[in-house]
C-alpha cells in the first residue's frame, strides 16, 4: 500500500524535498494524511512558517520512508501531527501506534501537537471503534508529558446521536467540508497559542 501511495505521489514528494532546501527550516510543520493535507494554509501570527507536508492516503509507514528528506530536514520548532485513519483500515491499532511511536522518537521538535483522528460515518463503526481505541492511546502517550500535546477534535466533530460524525463537517462521510475544517483550525489554535 505505501509503494503505490510513493509511485502516486513522487512528484508531491520530490517537490517537498525541492521546497525543503529554500526553507531550511520552519515554525510550525504539519505531518498527516488527507485531512491535513486539505487543511486550510493558516499563520498562528504573522512571523509564523508553516510548512504542510501531508500526503493524501498517507499512512505512518509512509511517513517513516520519507521522514528523513521530507520532514525532519525542515527542523520544524512544532510540529502537528494527524496521522493514522489510512492504516486502521488494514492495520491494527497495536501496530499502527508502533509505527507512530516510532515517527514520534524520531521527531526533534519543541513541543509536538498530536491531533486526534476524527470519526467517521456511522455505517463504518469497524473504523470508528477503532478509531475510539487508538485515540486513547494518542491521549496515552501524551499524557505526563511536556513534550507532547493532545488535542481532542474527535470529541467536537462526533454526533453522539449518529454514533459518527455529523453530517454538516463532513463532504463524504470522512474528508471534511469547509465548517469542519474550521473546527480544525481552531482547535490547532486555541491549544497551539495556549502552550
Amino acid at each position: 500500500m505505501e509503494k503505490q501511495i510513493i509511485r502516486k505521489h513522487k512528484s508531491q514528494i520530490l517537490a517537498y524535498e525541492e521546497q525543503n532546501s529554500e526553507i531550511k527550516e520552519c515554525d510550525f510543520l504539519l505531518i498527516g494524511d488527507s485531512h491535513t493535507y486539505g487543511i486550510p494554509e493558516f499563520e498562528l501570527h504573522h512571523t509564523s512558517t508553516v510548512a504542510n507536508r501531508a500526503l493524501n492516503g498517507e499512512t505512518t509507514k509512509g511517513v517513516l520512508f520519507r521522514l528523513e528528506k521530507n520532514i525532519l530536514s525542515l527542523n520544524p520548532t512544532y510540529t502537528v501531527i494527524q496521522l493514522g485513519y489510512n492504516d486502521l483500515k488494514y492495520r491494527s491499532v497495536e501496530n499502527t501506534i508502533t509505527n507512530y511511536k516510532k515517527i514520534l522518537s524520531e521527531l526533534k521538535s519543541e513541543r509536538t501537537y498530536i491531533v486526534s483522528l476524527f470519526p467517521v460515518f456511522h455505517e463504518r463503526t469497524f473504523i470508528n471503534s477503532k478509531i475510539i481505541t487508538f485515540n486513547k492511546a494518542l491521549r496515552d502517550i501524551c499524557a505526563g508529558s511536556e513534550n507532547y500535546i493532545y488535542i481532542d477534535i474527535h470529541r467536537k466533530l462526533y454526533d453522539y446521536s449518529l454514533k459518527g460524525i455529523n453530517p454538516t463537517y463532513t463532504s463524504d462521510g470522512t474528508h471534511l467540508t469547509a465548517s469542519g475544517y474550521s473546527i480544525y483550525v481552531e482547535g490547532l489554535k486555541n491549544h497551539i497559542l495556549k502552550n
